[in-house]
């Protein structure tokens, strides 16, 4: 019994012992952190009162030159971008103005369900980004971003994962009368095609293979059709099995197309020309192929037509839904071709010879 109480004393007396050493090394560590700090706020008092005039310079020189490109290492910082805000970042006080470089300096990955609450402005349909190149081409960013070799890896509202990374755009693909890109889509009565185009050198009749074609798809010309090329000096509008002759073709203009469902709209310049068709329910039997016709019905002993045009940026939708957003670029080999911002590939020369690209 004795033996049993001085076990308990003794170890009574060791836990008094570890508690007291405990307190005192905590009491140590706050004492000197404190001191720490008072001296470390004198030091920095003595500082200005030392050079009171440049107290104002002193306090500048933790902003950041408005020239300087700011580091980007968080996904706080990168939906930061083009908000004005004042961020702190290593030890400087960078402005995130929509017009400042930004420099993505390590990979990013993030889960929209994490910041779709807190930054609601950065992403659209409750589910995907709104990555650095749409807010370029919606004006909301108009400064530069550098990779840097770097990624941004993003998993959507669906769980999908997304990369970002640089892609090296060029401003448009031309075909010069070989080459065209398959897209994949099957167009139907619900299809749209929003697309900047240019004719070059040849506007004349797109039925012989030439012309200006800017895409297209269909049985024929008036059977399961969706299309739009040159004919005879005019726009030649194919929907399901009608058809409209609007407006005139001529050689190096710049045009913009909007075939929205049974509704043409082209622009050029200030000049409109708009067609309704009648609404009807069809399916094209083969895919909308870019800068050509692709038809099950041979004509001039071939398929698919290729014509010569130049494009700059096409958007597809399905009944409302992107399912395309192209835009011309040069892969990791230089090969020209077009990205699709959508599946995060690249659409290949489904013909001969190679694109040329500005």
């Amino acid at each position: 019994m004795k033996k049993e109480r001085g076990s308990v004393t003794i170890i009574t007396l060791t836990t008094i012992l570890f508690i007291i050493a405990f307190v005192v090394s905590t009491f140590t560590i706050i004492a000197n952190r404190r001191q720490a700090q008072a001296e470390i706020k004198k030091e920095t008092q003595a500082i200005y009162e030392s050079d009171v005039d440049n107290a104002e310079q002193i306090y500048q020189s933790y902003f950041a030159n408005e020239n300087e490109v700011i580091p980007i290492q968080t996904a706080d910082q990168l939906f930061s971008i083009a908000t004005n805000k004042n961020i702190v970042s290593g030890n400087k006080i960078y402005k995130y103005t929509a017009d400042a470089d930004y420099r993505l300096v390590n990979d990013i990955s993030f889960n929209v369900s994490d910041y779709i609450t807190k930054y609601p402005g950065e992403f659209q349909n409750s589910t995907n980004w709104i990555d650095i190149e749409e807010q370029i081409e919606k004006g909301v960013f108009t400064g530069t971003f550098d990779y840097n070799g770097n990624e941004i890896i993003e998993t959507d509202a669906n769980g999908k994962t997304i990369i970002h990374s640089i892609i090296n755009y060029v401003e448009y693909l031309e075909s010069t009368g070989t080459q065209y890109i398959d897209t994949g889509i099957i167009a139907n009565q619900d299809t749209c095609i929003e697309m900047l185009a240019a004719t070059t050198t040849d506007v004349s009749n797109a039925g012989n293979g030439v012309g200006f074609i800017p895409y297209g798809a269909a049985v024929f010309y008036n059977d399961s059709a969706f299309e739009c090329y040159s004919h005879e000096g005019q726009f030649q509008i194919n929907y399901n099995n009608q058809n409209a002759w609007i407006g005139t073709v001529n050689v190096g203009e710049t045009i913009s197309i909007s075939h929205n469902r049974n509704v043409i709209n082209i622009t050029k310049g200030t000049t409109q020309y708009s067609y309704n068709f009648e609404d009807t329910d069809f399916e094209t039997p083969r895919t909308i192929t870019l800068f050509a016709i692709n038809r099950t019905t041979a004509y001039e002993g071939a398929n698919v037509l290729v014509g010569k045009a130049r494009i700059y940026s096409c958007k597809i939708y399905d009944n409302g839904v992107l399912v395309r957003n192209f835009l011309p670029a040069l892969d990791e080999n230089n090969v020209p071709c077009l990205y699709d911002k959508v599946t995060d590939q690249y659409f290949y020369n489904a013909g001969t010879g190679t694109f040329s690209y500005q």
